[in-house]
Order: structure tokens, then sequence, then C-alpha cells
């Protein structure tokens, strides 16, 4: 008897270019399994149209496996236990599974690799996300240079073919009955519009096959909600019922270089694969930490609004009959997803977070990466996103890409109404009384938009800068008093990041300890005496309980310039590395030390660009940035 494995099936429900199966034929019979696993992605188990679309996709893959001699095995709990536990049931001493990338699958993968011989395959991206690299061996943040990297290792691997047989094991083990799971929706069922969909892999290759007819006329009909220009074809690659692979060969050659257009969205899916990769926490964290003091509105009018929006009901046409389409189909037509998640960031001031959430549980192409990638690009607090002054116009949109007909599929309410009036039915005073009137002026909501972005600007970008210091910096010095040394230790508490204070001749330091110890955690505050060409050696050590917290420094030289408030400190501070930094006037000069950098902190904020107000950042003196210790004898004075 063959030596029984165990195929791991999560968001790869083919059979076709599966490598994972390859794998496991190659190793004997093969027990197939999926895990309804709820527990392991903690707050980011499927959503209800998620869990619909996994009903049939589960039902036709156990079909499709039955045909090749073999059956999918349904288990419930746990990811790691229930493997474990039937590898232990089966004698399966290996498990192949394809690679996921969202960071509850990964952690996953890791713990599960300690238990048995986990054997992790690529198959559901173009590309290793850790393969496409820039020049300097680094990850791309932005897409366009991340595409042009992609493309030069184009096309992919040749799709796997279905295996004729799937050799089975010799005992079977029990399976739960998919109808006890209760993916699908009773009372209510609000899926009776789903009807338009057809789950599995027999579908997902039945939408190719209706779609590569149409490919070379993508890119001029993509934007148009009223036409159907899109292939349909994301939740079946979600749920991995078709390879990008596959999709990439088969537009390749029924259109060559004018597939272009629609294979760079295939593209963009992998590179949101690529962001939650480098930044496991991106479906709630902005990329763009500035945006943390974004004032989004709350309470009771912000709720109000939120769910005028989940309803369709904002008094915006084209908003509504997106949010409508998305409730009935769990679907939105690309270009009207951009504007009706633009509406609540922008037009509504809501959190993106919010809005995601909707889209998750409302989605059934529920995507962790694309999902939150495309939120944060809109919302353009992500890494690669544009401005947020970018405020989407519905009212032009809608009339710019010919949503009329779109509107009266999912607006009833207006569907008397014809081009230009559908658009805006309150500009031509011919709101109907059973439709809602604007829950904001577009003007009035754009001003609202613009006035909290800046407002939210000057402490973002402190924020950001805090997070840059957080994640790069061995030191940071703070020039500024007891509320300056406050701010930069509690924006700093997370990272572990050791601070100098610097305030008007008084320099102290201390380690990342709690706030509440900090006054008596800085157990030296050195006084200078600021007169003409005054040298002084200092030494101090910071204690805390009778105990060495860190020791400091050599204080080289002060100099202050007669009839000037240029004040000039040069000085040598030892933390496992040596360090060379100025004072000049209210800012500090910073050299990058060997092996190690620093920066300065202000009131203002972080001290990051070249010129931020009174402060500025300038290389040192050649003479004085060296590896070796700086001494008294050969530092430089600048006047």
């Amino acid at each position: 008897m063959p030596e029984s494995v165990i195929l791991w099936f999560r968001r790869d429900l083919r059979l076709a270019d599966n490598p994972a199966l390859d794998a496991a034929l190659a190793d004997g019979a093969v027990i197939p399994v999926f895990i309804l696993d709820d527990d392991t992605p903690g707050d980011r188990k499927m959503g209800g149209a998620s869990r619909w679309w996994l009903h049939h996709s589960l039902a036709a893959l156990d079909a499709a496996l039955r045909e090749k001699g073999s059956r999918l095995i349904l288990r419930r709990g746990d990811a790691l236990s229930v493997l474990t536990a039937l590898a232990h049931q089966t004698g399966a001493e290996r498990i192949h599974a394809n690679r996921h990338f969202e960071p509850w699958w990964k952690s996953a993968e890791s713990q599960l690799a300690q238990e048995i011989d986990l054997v992790l395959h690529d198959g559901n991206q173009l590309a290793r996300p850790e393969d496409i690299l820039t020049g300097s061996g680094g990850r791309y943040r932005m897409f366009t240079p991340w595409w042009r990297a992609l493309v030069a290792r184009m096309p992919p691997r040749k799709p796997i073919v279905t295996p004729a047989t799937i050799t089975a094991p010799s005992d079977w083990p029990q399976s739960d009955r998919l109808d006890d799971w209760a993916l699908l929706p009773t009372k209510p069922d609000w899926a009776t519009g789903f009807d338009i969909w057809h789950p599995g892999e027999a579908g997902a290759q039945a939408a190719l096959k209706s779609f590569l007819p149409e490919i070379k006329a993508y890119d001029e009909r993509r934007n148009l909600p009223s036409q159907r220009g899109t292939s349909r074809l994301s939740p079946h690659l979600h749920f991995g019922e078709i390879s990008p692979a596959t999709i990439w060969h088969h537009a390749a050659r029924a259109a060559s270089k004018d597939a272009e257009p629609y294979l760079r969205e295939i593209g963009w899916r992998d590179f949101a694969t690529n962001l939650i990769d480098q930044f496991p926490d991106y479906g709630w964290v902005n990329g763009k930490a500035g945006f943390d003091a974004m004032p989004w509105r709350k309470g009771a009018g912000a709720d109000r609004d939120y769910v005028a929006w989940t309803k369709g009901q904002t008094g915006y046409p084209i908003v509504d009959a997106g949010m409508r389409e998305l409730w009935a189909t769990g679907v939105v037509h690309n270009r009207v997803r951009m504007i009706v998640a633009s509406f609540l960031i922008k037009h509504l001031l809501i959190d993106w977070r919010r809005g995601e959430r909707w889209f998750w549980d409302t989605l059934v192409d529920a995507d962790y990466a694309s999902n939150t990638s495309n939120w944060q690009w809109v919302a353009g607090t992500g890494v690669d996103a544009p401005l947020f002054s970018r405020i989407m116009a519905p009212l032009s949109q809608s009339e710019k890409f010919d949503a009329a007909g779109y509107i009266a599929k999912w607006v009833p309410e207006l569907a008397k109404l014809g081009a230009p009036h559908i658009h805006d039915p309150d500009e031509y005073g011919m709101r109907p009384s059973n439709y809602p009137a604007k829950i904001i002026g577009h003007r009035e909501a754009r001003e609202r938009a613009l006035a909290a972005v800046q407002q939210a600007s000057a402490a973002g970008a402190i924020a950001a800068s805090y997070d840059e210091i957080g994640r790069s910096a061995d030191l940071a010095i703070v020039v500024g008093g007891d509320g300056t040394m406050l701010a930069a230790a509690r924006n700093l508490a997370h990272h572990k990041v050791p601070l100098a204070g610097i305030n008007q001749g008084r320099l102290g330091f201390m380690t990342d300890i709690a706030l509440s110890e900090m006054s008596e955690s800085v157990g030296a505050i050195l006084e200078g005496r600021h007169t003409v060409e005054e040298r002084a050696l200092i030494e101090a050590e910071i204690l805390r309980g009778g105990r060495t917290l860190m020791r400091t420094v050599a204080l080289n030289e002060a100099v202050v310039t007669k009839g000037s408030q240029a004040r000039l400190i040069e000085f040598k501070l030892t933390i496992d590395g040596e360090y060379v930094y100025r004072l000049r006037a209210d800012g500090v000069i910073v050299a990058t030390p060997t092996g190690s950098t620093a920066y300065a902190l202000s009131a203002q904020g972080p001290i990051l660009q070249p010129t931020v107000r009174a402060f500025a950042l300038v290389p040192l003196n050649p003479h004085v940035l060296s590896a070796r210790p700086v001494s008294v004898s050969d530092a430089s004075v600048i006047e």
C-alpha cells in the first residue's frame, strides 16, 4: 500500500495547475482535506458572502475529486489541531499545501511545520513575492516599478495539467457533511441575487472562455458600468479555482500585447500580496503613519451616514447603485467600487477601515490583500497611494462613464429618468419623492475633507517621522524641555529607542522605560556654562535604584559666539558604539555614526527633512566624522 499524504486545501480549490496536488501525487495515496477554520483568522474569518461561495466551491471540488477516484474530507476547527490529529489518525507523515500570505496563515504554517513534515508550494501567484526585488535587493512598495520588474520575469511557468486519476488511501477518514456547516443563508436568504455566479473550477474556466474574445476591448470598456467589460474572474481567483498563470498564458495567446491592460490587473493582485507579505497588519494599520492623526467622524451622525451608505441611500445615484449591486450580487463594478469607497472616506469622512470591513462581509471576492490594498489606495493612506486630495466627484464620474443604464437597473426609483437627469436628479429638480436627498453636498464634503487632512497633516507628519525613527534609529536626540521629552518618549515607547535630551545647555539621557518612571530614571542632568571658547569634559551616569542604566559621554566642546544665538556643541556619546552630534542654535545637526543611525527631535517634531522650520540636517565636517573616537584635540569648531 502506498504511503498516504495529506493535501491541505485552502484558497486553491482546483485540480488544474495545482503544484501541491502534483507533488502529493508523486508521494503516494492522497487524502484531500479542507478545514473550516474560524479560529486561526481571528476577526478575519470569512464573511457571509464568501461563505456562500465557499459552500458551492467545495461541493464542486468534491465532485471533481470523485471523478478522479478521490473525495474531499471536510473538518472544522483550528487547522493546526485538526491536521496534526488527522495525520496521527491516518498515519500520514507529510502534508502538502500551497503557500498563503495572510498573516494568520503564515503563522499557522510556521507552527504546523514544527509538528509534521509540511511541504509548501507556490501556486497562487505569478511569482513569489520575495523574488520581485529592486536593484539593491529590497522589496517594492510602488506598483509601477514592481510591475516592470514582474514583467521582466514573465511569462510564468506553464500550467500543470489536471491529473487523470488521484490515488486514494485504503481507508478514508470520516468527514463532516457540508450542509451541516450552514454556510448558506436561510432566514433570510439574502443571496437570491447570487445566481449570476457559478462557483467552482468549471465555472472559472467558463468565465475565462467567455471573456477572452472580449479581452482586447477591456481597457476601453472596464470603466463603463452599464456594459459588461470585465472578466468577472475575481472571486474565482480569490478561491483559487483558477491560477493566475493559467489566465496569463490564455490571455497572452488570445490578445498578445493587447492583453497588457488586463494582465496589469492580474498583476495588481500579486502586488497586493507583496504588500501584506511586507506589512502583515495592512488590514488595520495605515500604510502612511501620518494618517493616524486623521480626525475621522464618529458618533451618531457618522453612524447614520454609514448606514445610509451601506443601504444605498446617500442621494448620489452612482453611489447608491453600486452599494445596492454589492448587496444583491456580492460584487460591485470595478470603477464604481472606487467611487463608493472614495465617497465613504472623503465625502462622509468615515474611517476607511469601516468600509473595508463592510466589503469583507458582503463581497464574494473578499480578499485580505486586495481588499485592504484597494481601500488604502483610495484613502490615500497606503504606502503606494495617491494624495488624499484626489477626491472623486461621483456626479461627474457617473456622467463621464455613462452610468445611466447601470443606475436605472439598481436604483429603480430613478429608472424613468434618462441622461443627464438620472446622474443628478436634485440638480435638475427631478428627484422623485421616494428617493433621498443628497446626504451632503459635494462642495461641502470636499471642503470638509481637505480641512480635515490639513488639520491632520502636521500631527500626521510628526507621527510618520516618529515611526521612521522607531524603525531605523539607534538613538534619538530630543531638543526641548520636559514636555518635548515626554512627547518623544510616548511616541517612541513601543520602539525601544534610547533618547538623549538637550535643553539650553542641559544634557540628559534616558532609556526606553515606562513614562511613569521617566523622571526618576534621569539621574544626571548636566548644566553647561556657555561662555566664549569654554572647554569642558564631563562624564555622567544614569542611575535608577542604585543601578547604572546608561553610561554617557564626553561633552568635548561648547562654544557660543558673542552677539549671536548660534551655539555649537560637539560631543561623543557611547552606547555600544560611537556617535558624533552637533547642536547649533535651537536645532541639532546630526551625523551618521559608525554603523548606526540617529535622529534629532524637537518640540515641532522629528527632524527628517533638509529644512524643518529653524532646524536643519547637514553633513558633518569630514574631519569630525570618523570611525575613531573624537577627542578635544581633533574636534573642529564651526563659527
